[in-house]
């Protein structure tokens, strides 16, 4: 089902033809929750070209606003239509200057940055190094470190800020459950972050990001801009079988709630 709700996302909100959907899927690129595990940087490696690496961060944000504002698209991807998207931030959003391609520090705009979803445990790593970098880059490393002292009435602000879109972007049965037990951020990530690069031997899918003054991420090791002879776990055709794993997410329980997939 994840594989059918990416493919009307493809055809009928993005209106993409084969030749883009192509590149995804070289990329290993082939479902919802491959989409949306990418941060903000790892999209714009994508070789695709600026307008169409937008229209994926404007997705990824419809997505967060959705379910930030108390409407999830969660189970019901297949009920996005094209004329709801579009008019999402207006036509102003879809220009490709510099500046909205930059990760907005914290409350310097009204605009979330593209925060990456974890809806499948096998995409866990990926989204550690995602977060992480997109938290750095908004200036709140800080609140990820359980050492760090939350004093004042604007560190409450941030963290409160932080466990909402942890709680608006984790959907595994784990992180479900951490951010019931728990609402301090730094917990519940280092839980996350203990659980899921705990599992394998480190890989190229922990990234290493750097914030410039701008905001925005620099890497040294990007999803998808990989140093000679290494191999990413996710999106290169060497390992497509973990992206074809024909396992469903664990947020996808219910078949009657997506709507009609190909009109």
């Amino acid at each position: 089902m994840s594989r059918r709700m990416f493919h009307h996302v493809l055809d009928n909100v993005f209106v993409w033809g084969d030749d883009k959907k192509d590149i995804l899927w070289e990329q290993g690129i082939n479902n919802i929750s491959g989409l949306l595990v990418m941060d903000q940087n790892s999209i714009n490696h994508l070789p695709l070209k600026k307008g169409d690496q937008i229209v994926i961060r404007v997705f990824s944000q419809y997505i967060l606003d959705r379910t930030l504002s108390g409407d999830p698209i969660f189970k019901k991807f297949g009920s996005i239509t094209r004329e709801a998207f579009v008019t999402f931030r207006g036509c102003d959003y879809w220009n490709t200057s510099v500046s909205q391609r930059l990760i907005p520090p914290y409350k310097t705009s009204s605009t979330y940055p593209v925060y990456p979803f974890l809806l499948d445990d096998k995409y866990g790593d990926i989204w550690i190094s995602s977060f992480q970098a997109t938290v750095r880059a908004q200036g709140l490393s800080h609140l990820l470190d359980p050492s760090s002292s939350i004093c004042s009435m604007e560190d409450k602000e941030q963290k409160w800020y932080l466990y909402d879109i942890l709680n608006a972007t984790v959907h595994t049965g784990y992180g479900r459950m951490l951010l019931k037990e728990d609402d301090d951020p730094s917990y519940v990530f280092k839980q996350l972050q203990d659980f899921y690069c705990s599992q394998h031997v480190p890989s190229p899918t922990d990234i290493i990001c750097d914030t410039s003054v701008s905001g925005e991420v620099s890497p040294s090791s990007s999803l998808l801009n990989m140093k000679s002879g290494e191999t990413n776990t996710m999106y290169t055709s060497d390992n497509m079988e973990r992206a074809h794993d024909p396992s469903e997410p664990s947020w996808i329980d219910d078949a009657s709630s997506v709507s009609s997939l190909h009109d």
